[in-house]
């Protein structure tokens, strides 16, 4: 399982060739059980998991004993837990319409921050909790993510554990705006090419020559698709490329970018497990 991120170290370094260094590592750890050692972010990183802390512990040693790492400049570091990102629905248009009608005002990124603080301080406004953490106990609650629709705003804040906690189990997953109940839902967002269809990088960072298809498979782009609302004809390229049988096994049921795709639920639970919960935070 990719995703013990409690036991799992980060090597990077600006133009450092990891692919060889990998080997060495490799090499280096040869007494040490690990559960991985794979690149990350399209090869930027360099990610070495341990079974335990303790062997993380002594893998840490030995690599901060390996004379290359630092005659190359890499830095090593534990990976560490993400903070929780919760999604907020229905939130009224008319709540924001004096910044929307300004909209041509601004640059579309001073735009997207005024329409962020003001929700983050008219969410505050309605909830007492949410705002003594934020102002007393230095808590985080940051809106990072806004989307104007035609009626409804749809947003993502990103939250310490201890309001992820008050929100998701204390308050029936709602939160408050002027007077508008909002839903509250976790928020797993899985990094994945919609040019290959495959996890862990975008469509600008896509090494594939030749694009897949979402719905089905095909050596074509996804908007040319002439099958995307047939989905008698969807075929997910991650499922029928799986090892695990049931996965193939379900491939024609969906397409690649499906919340039913086991491979999708899959990435989320792992992004699950990166993400701290613990509610003292």
């Amino acid at each position: 399982d990719h995703a013990e991120t409690d036991h799992v170290i980060v090597l990077k370094g600006e133009g450092a060739n990891l692919a060889e260094i990998m080997k060495a590592v490799e090499k280096k750890l040869v007494n040490i059980p690990l559960t991985f050692l794979k690149l990350s972010d399209n090869g930027r990183k360099l990610l070495v998991g341990f079974p335990s802390t303790d062997m993380k512990e002594k893998g840490l040693k030995a690599l901060n004993e390996y004379i290359d790492v630092h005659e190359r400049g890499l830095d090593l570091s534990e990976a560490k837990k993400m903070y929780p990102k919760l999604t907020v629905t229905n939130v009224p248009n008319y709540l924001l319409s004096h910044i929307i009608q300004d909209k041509g005002k601004f640059s579309l990124t001073d735009y997207r921050d005024k329409l962020k603080e003001y929700l983050r301080i008219k969410f505050m406004e309605k909830d007492e909790f949410i705002k003594n953490q934020v102002q007393n106990e230095n808590k985080l609650f940051s809106v990072v993510f806004v989307n104007v629709g035609k009626d409804y705003t749809t947003l993502a804040v990103k939250v310490s554990p201890i309001i992820r906690t008050h929100l998701i189990n204390n308050h029936n997953q709602w939160i408050y705006i002027g007077n508008t109940r909002c839903k509250v839902s976790d928020r797993f967002n899985v990094k994945q090419c919609f040019k290959c269809q495959k996890f862990g990088h975008m469509s600008m960072d896509c090494s594939e020559p030749h694009p897949i298809c979402m719905y089905c498979s095909a050596s074509h782009s996804t908007n040319s698709c002439p099958d995307k609302k047939n989905s008698a004809a969807y075929r997910c390229s991650n499922c029928s490329k799986s090892r695990n049988s049931s996965f193939v096994a379900s491939c024609n049921m969906h397409h690649s970018g499906s919340d039913l795709c086991p491979v999708m639920v899959s990435e989320k639970r792992n992004l699950e497990k990166k993400t701290e919960f613990s509610k003292n935070i």
